[in-house]
C-alpha cells in the first residue's frame, strides 16, 4: 500500500540498496584508499554518516512510544538513512585496515543491511 500518506519501499527498491553499498565499498577501496588520515573528506563523511546512523534509533523510539503519525514514513527514513550512513562510513574508513576490530564492525554493518533486506523481502511474506 503505497500512497502519499503511507509511503513504502517496494522490494525491487530494497534490492538496490545492497548493490549500491557494495559498489560504494569497492569504489571507496580504489578511489579513497590514498586519503590521508584526518583529511577533511574523511572527517565530513564520518560526521554525516554517524548522524544518518542515528535515524534507525529515532525510528525505534518513535515507533515504540507511539509518537509517529506515519510509521511507514519513519521506516523509509530508517532504511534510507541507515544505508546512506553505512556508505559514508565506508568512504571514511577506506584507507584503513578492514580486518581490525573497527573494520569488522563495519563489515557487520554491511551484514546487517543485507539481513534487513532479506528479512523485509523474503521472510515478511511468510507472516503477512
Amino acid at each position: 500500500m503505497n500512497t502519499p500518506l503511507r509511503p513504502d519501499l517496494p522490494n525491487h527498491g530494497l534490492y538496490v540498496l545492497p548493490a549500491v553499498a557494495a559498489g560504494i565499498l569497492l569504489l571507496s577501496l580504489y578511489v579513497f584508499d590514498q586519503q590521508a588520515p584526518g583529511s577533511p573528506l574523511a572527517q565530513w563523511t564520518a560526521a554525516i554518516g554517524v548522524l544518518l546512523l542515528l535515524a534507525p534509533m529515532l525510528f525505534s523510539v518513535m515507533k515504540r512510544f507511539g509518537l509517529s503519525d506515519s510509521p511507514p514514513f519513519w521506516f523509509v527514513a530508517h532504511v534510507l538513512c541507515a544505508s546512506l550512513g553505512i556508505c559514508l562510513i565506508l568512504i571514511h574508513v577506506a584507507g584503513g585496515n578492514w580486518f581490525s576490530p573497527p573494520g569488522l564492525v563495519l563489515l557487520l554493518m554491511l551484514f546487517l543491511l543485507l539481513q534487513g533486506v532479506w528479512l523485509r523481502t523474503a521472510i515478511s511474506k511468510k507472516f503477512s
